[in-house]
């Protein structure tokens, strides 16, 4: 298991838009906290995450996304075909993808 933290400004954030993060794929099981709530549970290594982030930022602050992860075999993804601790292929820049409507 293992965690990952970044923060990060939402630049151009107005009222009446909304925010959404993305994440491609994060292998096995994940939980997305953003401020410090936690946002979304998944357990699926093979299919992105999109998450409403809107009403977790602050407007005008510093904004904070944490991600733990266990990448341990588990019945939905099932075993891999070697086994790896590594769990740098994960994180990605954020800004990328961060969308806006």
């Amino acid at each position: 298991m293992c965690w990952y933290r970044k923060f990060f400004e939402v630049p151009g954030f107005t009222e009446g838009k909304k925010v959404f993060v993305e994440f491609q794929a994060v292998m096995n099981h994940s939980v997305i906290y953003i401020n410090g709530e936690k946002v979304s549970v998944h357990q699926e290594g093979y299919l992105p995450i999109v998450v409403d982030a809107t009403t977790y930022l602050n407007k005008g602050e510093k904004n904070s996304i944490s991600v733990r992860l266990n990448n341990t075999d588990n019945p939905v993804t099932g075993p891999k075909p070697f086994k790896d601790s590594r769990f740098q292929y994960v994180w990605r820049a954020l800004s990328k993808y961060l969308a806006y409507y």
